[in-house]
Order: C-alpha cells, then sequence, then structure tokens
C-alpha cells in the first residue's frame, strides 16, 4: 500500500481559480453596470464556471475515449461523463453560488453605505 499524494487537490483548485478569473472577465465584459445585482452577478459567475468544468470533464472524457477506442463505447463514455456531473454535483454548486453572491450582496451594500456617509459633508 503505497503513501497518497497529499497535495491531490492542487490541479483542481489551481483549475478551479483559473475558470473562476476568466469567468470573472466574460462576466464582467458582458453584464456590469451600476444597476446590476451582485448576486444575480454571483450566480453568473458560478454558472460560467460550472459550464467551464462541464466542457472540462467532457474534454477529459472524450480524450479518453479518442486514445482507448476499444476500452469501452461511446455510450459508456457518455454515461461516465453524466455520472460526474450529477444531481449532488449540481445542487451543492449552486449552494455554494447562492452563498458566494449573497456574501458579494452583503459587501457592495456595506461599501455603499460607507460611500454614502463619506460623501455627505
Amino acid at each position: 500500500m503505497g503513501v497518497a499524494d497529499p497535495f491531490w487537490w492542487l490541479p483542481f483548485s489551481i483549475w478551479h481559480t483559473i475558470l473562476f478569473v476568466v469567468a470573472g472577465f466574460i462576466a464582467r465584459r458582458y453584464w456590469s453596470g451600476p444597476e446590476r445585482s451582485p448576486f444575480v452577478f454571483g450566480q453568473i459567475l458560478g454558472g460560467i464556471v460550472l459550464l467551464g468544468w462541464i466542457l472540462t470533464l467532457a474534454l477529459i472524457t472524450g480524450l479518453d475515449y479518442l486514445a482507448h477506442p476499444s476500452g469501452y463505447t461511446l455510450d459508456q463514455a457518455l454515461a461516465r461523463l453524466l455520472s460526474w456531473s450529477g444531481f449532488r454535483y449540481l445542487t451543492s454548486i449552486f449552494a455554494g453560488n447562492v452563498i458566494y453572491a449573497s456574501l458579494m450582496q452583503c459587501a457592495a451594500r456595506h461599501f455603499a453605505i460607507e460611500a454614502h456617509i463619506q460623501s455627505d459633508p
């Protein structure tokens, strides 16, 4: 029995950070402005990251199928992909998005109140 790599999570967290940075750029480019809700912005940001993860898993599954076509059929590859992005995964991601977006909205209100207080003489 070998020793498990203690940093197995590092590539996933780096990729997740890259996805969030790219999603932030995309969301700011197409969904920005003072009248926009920070809560909705957080939901859009999380949705873009979720789409990035689904595309990443689809790419990995497709490349694995192309590299080893005799290992399993395309139906098995698609079933494997769909099992990765199951209901539990989606609900935990959306719950995280709601928490993140709620914190963003609270922070935006806090800074708006501070800016209003500082602007009054």
